[in-house]
């Protein structure tokens, strides 16, 4: 019986059994998530405890530059909107009617009286006299007419006059230097217009100053005279009298010395008080938005540089404008609010302890440039070159009878 040999068996090794996973818990899940934002605020705490450390740092090395080199600081300048390129129909238009640059100085001084924090703003953009208005007159004033008298006014009856006007770009250089013996301190605001407005609202001028003023009192008519000389308004704040009269929310604080503010009066209020104090805020915002904020310290003799560069070319100005005095997206108000440093009182009797703030003084250079130009050139007119049609009187006209041929006089009859 022939042999057959057996077949050897391979030994396969065994399936495994499926490798289990386990869930977490709904324990185990709640403290990663803890785990993890406790690690995320730790690092957020500490990030931001960096920025303000450089932040410090920056400002005591600067602080540092102010006491050992010419005592003058500069900030960065605040820019607002992006300039873009002109079109082509623009680049044309301004062939033979270009854009002027305007410019313009002022010099003046600004006080702020013991135990006060004085006030003043700076207009941008207004339909004012010495401002936007009157540059352009002068830039109309350079123009061809088909008329014998140039129309030279925005806001005359020149109906058929479309030019559109726009600010290609505008900006202003403030230079204050602590002209006093006291130390000062103060910010430097710049306020939007939010909405097209007159020059006033009840008898408060529409600037960031007056409005702070007239809202603190919460609106009260005006008194002529005050407790000790003062005018105390709502939640205690209180604004000084001026050579005998009341500095109250109706006068005028725009930069001292000039044509809108000849007296030089600064407006006087309370420290604590600002126009976007929580109790006013809501109001004042109705008419303004905030868009920046620099603080400043002067020793005396010390020197604080800002400047402001706005691209509004986007804005264009129309006819119809003229009648507002402030045109939202184009006005704007750069407003200072500054105060003395602590002093003693050499009067006082008992251990001479009274203390307060002292009176200090601003010496400011303000200059600006403003290009302004013209979207269009005037629209087309029609010019009659002979004499107008005659009239005939009603009663002289004579109508044609299509049915009759008869020709009638001074009446119409249907056909």
């Amino acid at each position: 019986m022939p042999y057959i040999p057996k077949k050897k068996m391979v030994k396969r090794a065994p399936k495994k059994a499926p490798r289990r996973r386990l869930q977490p818990t709904a324990a185990i899940v709640a403290g990663g998530l803890a785990l993890a934002r406790r690690g995320y605020n730790r690092y957020a705490k500490a990030r931001k405890a960096s920025t303000e450390a450089k932040f410090q740092r920056a400002k005591r090395a600067a602080q540092n530059r102010i006491s050992q080199s010419d005592n003058i600081t500069t900030v960065a300048p605040v820019v607002i909107g992006k300039q873009r390129p002109r079109t082509f129909a623009e680049k044309v238009s301004a062939v033979d009617r270009p854009p002027l640059v305007f410019k313009r100085n002022y010099q003046f001084s600004a006080e702020a009286l013991s135990g006060r924090k004085g006030w003043f703003s700076m207009n941008v953009n207004q339909m004012l006299s010495d401002d936007l208005q009157t540059d352009i007159t002068a830039y109309k004033s350079s123009m061809y007419t088909d008329t014998t008298t140039a129309d030279n006014t925005v806001s005359g009856n020149a109906f058929s006059d479309n030019a559109r006007f726009y600010i290609d770009s505008h900006k202003e250089f403030i230079k204050m230097v602590n002209s006093s013996s006291n130390s000062i301190t103060g910010k430097i605001h710049l306020f939007a217009h939010k909405r097209d407005t007159d020059n006033a609202y009840d008898s408060a001028p529409i600037s960031p100053i007056n409005l702070m003023m007239y809202y603190s009192t919460h609106s009260r008519s005006l008194l002529t005279s005050g407790s000790g000389g003062e005018q105390t308004v709502g939640n205690g704040f209180s604004f000084n009298t001026t050579a005998g009269t009341v500095t109250n929310y109706a006068g005028t604080f725009n930069m001292p010395g000039s044509s809108i503010n000849a007296a030089g009066v600064t407006a006087s209020t309370d420290p604590t008080l600002s126009p976007m104090s929580p109790q006013i805020k809501d109001r004042v915002g109705f008419w303004f938005r905030k868009v920046s904020t620099s603080d400043f310290s002067l020793k005396p003799g010390q020197q604080f540089d800002s400047s402001f560069v706005f691209n509004l070319d986007k804005n264009k100005i129309m006819r119809e404008q003229s009648e507002f005095n402030h045109i939202a997206g184009i006005s704007y108000n750069i407003v200072v609010e500054f105060q003395g440093g602590i002093v003693g009182d050499s009067t006082a009797v008992t251990g001479n302890n009274v203390v307060s703030t002292g009176d200090c003084q601003l010496s400011v250079i303000r200059e600006n440039q403003r290009v302004l130009g013209i979207e269009n050139k005037l629209k087309s007119k029609i010019v009659l070159q002979t004499a107008p049609l005659t009239q005939i009187a009603i009663a002289n006209q004579v109508i044609i009878n299509s049915d009759s041929g008869v020709g009638l006089t001074g009446a119409i009859i249907d056909a």
